[in-house]
């Protein structure tokens, strides 16, 4: 159990808690700009890296990947490769298992939390690790539940924290993915079962750094992830190739692969559409969401509210309550009760 008097609202605390911990390390950044060599020409996104930093970016186009045919990678690490941060918006795969057994596409893994363990495997090759925490948070999936066709939805907030050694300096590595997936069965004359499926990875996030020294990774990683903007015009470009991939099939030949790059160019010269103003925003708000929680968890902290302001609290506990005056307290105990008028916050999803 932990009491704290006098607790901030939510921007003050935010302000606090960046300022606190080292007030006199100073970071410079710089904007870095991705620009989408491959598809429009032009600029793609903005973010700030830190000065001095080695930085690797790039936006992958491939009309191929109907879910995914645009991924950006944002790859930033210090000179000395001790810290790092990484950041991809998105990967998709649709999959079916056949009458006869036989796969096509590649299946969901069992546990998403796995990918980003994966992640570092092929980053850290031979590296032995320790797996500090691994998990799958359930949240509500963007595919829709289908009773007429059986479809069922899952949705993920995954993360791990590993534990390793970088030239013998104690490190770690903490990452965190949303995952979402849909799957529809169906049974053959003979009692043998098919199944189509699909899912997808948006906004996975990783931070490695000294232990040491890795509360100065995480306030960095938080103004990388914070401080992403993709430029609308290309925005529009995308979702525009993204829609018409989807209504013309992925068959690569040159005639569909010119036919996408003349719709791009069209959608990044032409005006902003009020339909993609409104997409833009809509996803901007999202991957702000997810930069946020994500930071929530690079820094061990929750939110709660007492219906009116936002609070920053510390993780790993169960309840938090308020007496109303100023002093809030996080407590595991649920049978916990202090004296006089106290009454429990609610955790901010």
């Amino acid at each position: 159990m932990r009491r704290f008097c006098r607790p901030r609202p939510l921007a003050a605390w935010a302000v606090l808690v960046l300022a606190s911990v080292a007030p006199s390390e100073t970071t410079a950044f710089r904007l870095d700009k991705v620009m989408d060599s491959q598809g429009t020409g032009k600029l793609g996104l903005t973010y700030l890296a830190p000065k001095g930093w080695i930085t690797n970016d790039r936006i992958d186009w491939n009309f191929q990947r109907r879910l995914a045919p645009m991924i950006c990678y944002l790859d930033c690490k210090s000179s000395d490769s001790a810290m790092e941060v990484f950041y991809t918006n998105s990967y998709g795969s649709r999959y079916s298992r056949n009458f006869d057994g036989s796969m096509t596409g590649q299946a969901p893994p069992e546990k998403p939390s796995d990918i980003l363990i994966g992640q570092f495997q092929r980053t850290h090759p031979g590296i032995r690790f320790d797996v500090v925490s691994q998990e799958d948070k359930p949240v509500k999936s963007i595919f829709p539940e289908m009773a007429s066709t059986g479809a069922q939805s899952v949705g993920f907030n995954s993360s791990v924290k590993l534990r390793f050694d970088h030239n013998g300096v104690p490190s770690l590595f903490k990452a965190q993915l949303r995952f979402d997936g849909s799957q529809s069965a169906s049974m053959g004359l003979n009692g043998s079962s098919s199944y189509n499926g699909i899912w997808l990875i948006q906004d996975g996030m990783s931070v490695v750094g000294p232990e040491s020294k890795f509360p100065e990774a995480m306030r960095i990683a938080g103004v990388v992830f914070s401080s992403r903007r993709l430029d609308p015009h290309f925005f529009q470009a995308y979702a525009d190739a993204a829609e018409a991939i989807i209504k013309q099939g992925a068959q690569e030949t040159a005639d569909y692969v010119s036919s996408i790059r003349q719709k791009m160019a069209e959608s990044y010269q032409s005006g902003l559409r009020e339909d993609r103003q409104r997409d833009f925003k809509q996803q901007m708000a999202a991957k702000d969401q997810h930069s946020r929680d994500f930071c929530d968890y690079l820094l061990d902290r929750e939110r709660y509210t007492d219906g009116q302001t936002e609070f920053i609290l510390p993780s790993g506990y169960n309840r938090a309550i308020s007496n109303g005056a100023g002093t809030y307290v996080v407590t595991n105990d649920a049978s916990y009760k202090p004296t006089g008028e106290w009454h429990e916050l609610g955790k901010v999803n």
